[in-house]
C-alpha cells in the first residue's frame, strides 16, 4: 500500500480515500484494513464528541446497495459484508446499528420488494454477529420530511427516518457500471433512501443525489469492489470481474472519483456525480492511500450506448417498461406482478442469454437500446408539437444553494435587465409590433397588448410574482420565496423553470427542454407591477442567456397593458446550429418573429385564462413508479407492440382459444403469509414447452443481430401461442403460468385484455 502524503497530513484536516487490496485474502480482513486507511474510527469518535454520547448510544445507519434480484448477484453490496461492518462497529463498542432498506431503481413491478422481503431473500440474516439482531428500515414504512433549505416547508423530499436520524450515516456502495449513468457508486447508492410515494421520486436522480448530499450527507462512504460488477450494465446484468478492492473514505464524492478512475472512467461521466461535484465539489486538500491504477479487464458501458439510454427515458413509460423486460430476475423469490410483462421478459432474457460473444451481445444490446431511443425520440416530437398535454409536467427542484444566495443577488437583477432593454432603442417594431434584435448571439425581444380587463381586476387575480410561470410551453419546475412585503407578496425570489423546445420544431431534430435557474426581483406599485429575472445556471446546458422583464401597466382607460422584454440565446442542436441561419439575414429574422410571436401570443392566452380562472397548463402530471396509470400505460405500449408483431409475422394464437373482450388476467398470490412473503402456486407443466410447434422455423444460422431480432420475433409469437394452450391432463387456468387467474380459458382473457381480438373475425380473431 502506498500514502501520497506522509502521516502527518491526518492532523492538518486532509480528507483520506483509501483503495486497499489483498489479492486472495479474505473480504473480512480487507474491510477491516479499509476502514482503518480510511480513517472511519477518527470519523466516529469525531461525531460521538460532537453528539456528546456514549459509543453504545451512537446511531449508526447503513444504507447498502440491495438493487439485488437474485441470491448472491453482484449486483449489489455483499450482505456478508455489511453484516461484517456491523460486526467490527459492535466491538469496538458501536451497538445501535441500522440497516437502510431502500432500492436505487423502482422495482414496482415485482412481488415481494417491499420491506424486510429484499434484505432477507438475498442473504441478510438480521444478526451479525449471530445473536444479536440489527434494526432493517425500509424507506416506504418509515420516512420523514427533509427541508432543502432555510425556506423550506413544503416536504417534498422524504428520506428514510433512520437515515436521517442517525448521527453517523455510511454509504456501503457496490462498484459497478450503468447503462445510463456510466457508473453506480456511492453518491448513486443514497437515490434509494428516498421512497416512491415522495415527491422527490419524480425529480432526476441527479437532483435527488444532489439535494440529499447537501441535506442528510453521508460521513462515510464505503465501495464494495472485492467482487466488481462490470461491462454494458453492470446494475443490472451479473458480469463479475474479481477486483478484490474495498474503496473507503470520509468525503462520497471522493470516494466515487477514485473508484471512477479504478474502473478505467472519466469521473464526471455520471451526471449524478458531475452535478454533486459542480455544486458541492471535492475536499480542496485530500490523501491517496493505495493507488488510482484502472483495474485490470474492467469495461465500461459505451458513450453511444449511454446517449440512447438517457434518450429513451424521455418516454417514462417505455423506459419503465424496458428496465423490467431487461431485468434478470430470479423469480421463484420475486415473481412478475404482470403476467405480460413476466412472459414478454422471458422471451428478450431467453434470447440475450444465448449470445455467448461479449463483442455481439454489446452490437445487440446496442442496436436495442438505439431501437428505442429512437420510438422516444419520435414520441418527444409528436408530443412537442401537436399533443403537448401527454408531455410529462415537470417540479425539478433548484440546484443552486438558495442559503448561499444574498440580498444583493436579487437587488442587482434589476439594474442589469434595464440595462440590456437599452439594446432595444430605436428599433423599430415590425409588423406585429415586435421590436427584435440580436446583439451578441443574444435576441433581445419587446413587446406589449392591451387586455380589455380592468387593471385592479386582472391584478387581483394573475399574480405578478408567477410572471414567469404563465409564459408559454412551461413544464413547471419550483420556485422559493427569500423575502415578502408587509402584505407577504414575494419581493425576492429565486425559480427553476423548465420549458418545451423554443421553437417546437427543434425537439423533432434534437433539441432539448430548456431548463433554467433565475433570482428574481419584484415591484408592487399604484399603476404597475414588474417582475425582473435573470438566468444564473442552466442544469442542462440549453440556455446561455435568458433574462428578462414582464409588467402589468395601468392605462388611461383603466386597463392592464401586460408589457415583456426579454434577452434569450438557447442552444440549438447540432445539425441546426451547422445550418448557420443566421448567415441569411431575413430569414434568421422571419424566423425569429415567428417563433416569438407564438410565445407571445400563448402568453397573452395563459394570463386571460389565469384571469378568467381556466387552465391553461400543458402537460400531464408525471405518476410515481407503481401507480395504476403508469401500469396502464405501459400496458397500452406492449398491447400495441404485439399487435404490430402480429400483423407484420402473421403470428395466431393456437387452435381453440376463444376471446372473451373485456376479460382480465393478472399475477396473484396463492397467499401472503404472516411475513409478508407472497406464495404462488408452481405449474404442472413449463411455461414454455420445446415442441415441434413451438420450433417450428427454428434456424441454425449464426446468432448475428439481424438473426437474433427475427428469432426474437419468433419467440414471442410462440409465447403468444403458449398463452393460450391448455395444460396435458389439468386444469387450464395455470396455463399461462404461475400465478395466472382469469377465465376458463386464459390464452383468450390475456388476447382480449391485452390485444382487443375481435372473436367474430377470421383468422381466430386476430386483427
Amino acid at each position: 500500500m502506498t500514502v501520497s502524503r506522509n502521516a502527518r497530513s491526518a492532523s492538518r484536516g486532509v480528507v483520506p480515500v483509501a483503495a486497499v487490496r489483498a489479492i486472495g485474502g479474505p473480504p473480512e480482513a480487507l474491510l477491516q484494513e479499509a476502514v482503518e486507511a480510511g480513517r472511519l474510527w477518527k470519523v466516529l469518535e469525531s461525531r460521538r464528541a460532537a453528539r456528546r454520547v456514549a459509543r453504545r448510544d451512537l446511531a449508526i445507519a447503513i444504507k447498502p446497495d440491495l438493487d439485488i434480484f437474485a441470491a448472491g448477484s453482484p449486483t449489489g453490496t455483499d450482505p456478508a459484508l455489511v453484516e461484517a461492518l456491523i460486526v467490527t462497529l459492535r466491538r469496538r463498542g458501536f451497538a445501535r446499528v441500522t440497516v437502510c432498506d431502500g432500492r436505487n431503481r423502482p422495482d414496482h413491478w415485482l412481488h415481494n420488494r417491499d420491506g424486510m422481503c429484499v434484505p432477507d431473500l438475498v442473504g441478510y440474516r438480521f444478526e451479525a454477529p449471530e445473536g444479536q439482531p440489527y434494526e432493517v428500515v425500509f424507506n416506504g414504512d418509515d420516512h420523514q420530511p427533509v427541508a432543502l433549505h432555510g425556506w423550506d416547508e413544503g416536504g417534498a423530499l422524504l428520506v428514510n427516518r433512520a437515515w436521517v436520524r442517525a448521527d453517523v450515516r455510511i454509504s456501503f456502495a457496490k462498484a459497478k457500471t450503468d447503462d445510463e449513468w456510466g457508473y453506480s457508486l456511492a453518491l448513486a447508492n443514497l437515490v434509494g433512501l428516498i421512497p416512491s410515494d415522495s415527491t422527490a421520486s419524480r425529480w432526476s436522480p441527479e437532483d435527488r443525489a444532489l439535494n440529499l448530499l447537501r441535506t442528510v450527507p453521508p460521513h462515510f462512504a464505503l465501495i464494495d469492489a472485492v467482487q466488481g460488477n462490470h461491462g454494458s450494465s453492470g446494475a443490472r446484468e451479473p458480469t463479475p470481474i474479481s477486483a478484490e478492492t474495498i474503496i473507503a473514505s470520509p468525503n462520497c464524492l471522493l470516494a466515487d472519483w477514485l473508484a471512477a478512475l479504478k474502473m478505467g472512467a472519466d469521473p464526471e461521466v455520471s451526471p449524478l456525480n458531475r452535478l454533486a461535484g459542480e455544486m458541492v465539489g471535492l475536499p480542496r486538500d485530500w490523501e491517496l492511500v493505495g493507488d488510482a491504477a484502472p483495474w485490470e479487464g474492467w469495461t465500461n458501458p459505451s458513450p453511444t450506448l449511454r446517449a440512447a439510454v438517457r434518450g429513451r427515458a424521455r418516454w417514462p413509460a417505455l423506459d419503465s417498461l424496458t428496465r423490467a423486460i431487461l431485468q434478470p430476475v430470479d423469480r421463484e423469490l420475486f415473481p412478475f406482478r404482470d403476467v405480460v410483462i413476466d412472459q414478454l421478459s422471458a422471451s428478450v432474457r431467453s434470447q440475450l442469454e444465448r449470445v455467448t460473444d461479449p463483442s455481439v451481445r454489446e452490437t445487440i444490446t446496442s442496436l436495442l437500446a438505439r431501437v428505442l431511443d429512437t420510438l422516444a425520440s419520435a414520441r418527444f416530437a409528436l408530443v412537442t408539437n401537436l399533443t403537448k398535454g401527454e408531455v410529462a409536467r415537470s417540479v425539478a427542484p433548484l440546484t443552486i444553494d438558495v442559503d448561499r444566495l444574498r440580498t444583493k443577488d436579487f437587488d442587482t437583477t434589476r439594474p442589469i435587465v434595464e440595462a440590456q432593454r437599452r439594446a432595444l432603442d430605436g428599433a423599430p417594431p415590425d409588423a406585429r409590433g415586435f421590436r427584435i434584435r440580436t446583439v451578441g448571439g443574444h435576441t433581445y425581444f419587446a413587446a406589449s397588448r392591451v387586455l380589455p380587463i380592468s387593471f385592479e381586476a386582472f391584478t387581483s387575480r394573475v399574480d405578478i410574482s408567477a410572471g414567469i410561470r404563465y409564459m408559454n410551453d412551461y413544464l413547471g419546475g419550483s420556485w422559493v420565496v427569500v423575502d415578502a412585503d408587509g402584505f407577504g407578496r414575494p419581493q425576492r425570489q429565486a425559480e427553476r423553470n423548465v420549458y418545451l423546445p423554443q421553437p417546437n420544431w427543434i425537439g423533432a431534430v434534437g433539441g432539448e427542454l430548456i431548463d433554467v435557474e433565475k433570482v428574481e426581483r419584484i415591484a408592487y406599485g399604484t399603476d404597475r407591477q414588474d417582475l425582473w429575472w435573470r438566468t444564473i445556471r442552466s442544469p442542462n446546458g440549453s440556455a446561455d442567456s435568458d433574462d428578462g422583464l414582464v409588467s402589468f401597466v395601468r392605462t388611461s382607460a383603466d386597463q392592464v397593458e401586460v408589457q415583456i422584454f426579454a434577452r434569450q440565446r438557447f442552444r440549438l442542436p447540432t445539425a441546426i446550429a451547422a445550418l448557420r441561419v443566421e448567415n441569411w439575414p431575413a430569414v434568421h429574422r422571419e424566423l425569429v418573429a415567428d417563433a416569438y410571436a407564438k410565445f407571445f401570443d400563448g402568453t397573452l392566452a395563459n394570463l386571460r385564462a389565469a384571469h378568467e380562472g381556466r387552465p391553461y397548463r400543458i402537460g400531464k402530471d408525471l405518476s410515481p413508479p407503481g401507480t395504476e396509470t403508469e401500469r396502464s400505460e405501459l400496458q397500452a405500449v406492449l398491447a400495441g407492440a404485439f399487435a404490430l408483431l402480429a400483423r407484420t409475422f402473421g403470428w395466431s394464437p393456437a387452435s381453440g382459444v376463444t376471446p372473451q373482450p373485456g376479460a382480465k388476467i393478472s399475477v396473484e398470490p396463492v397467499f401472503v403469509d404472516e411475513a409478508g412473503f407472497a406464495h404462488f402456486a408452481g405449474q404442472r407443466v413449463p411455461a414454455f414447452v420445446s415442441t415441434s410447434l413451438f420450433n417450428a422455423g427454428h434456424t441454425d444460422d449464426p446468432l448475428t443481430p439481424s438473426v437474433f431480432l427475427k428469432e426474437l420475433g419468433r419467440a414471442v409469437g410462440r409465447d403468444l401461442a403458449a398463452l393460450g394452450l391448455p395444460e396435458a391432463g389439468g386444469d387450464a387456468a395455470w396455463a399461462n403460468g404461475p400465478g395466472t387467474r382469469g377465465t376458463n380459458d386464459p390464452g383468450a382473457d390475456w388476447a382480449a385484455a391485452h390485444l382487443g381480438m375481435d372473436p367474430d373475425s377470421g383468422s381466430g380473431g386476430w386483427p
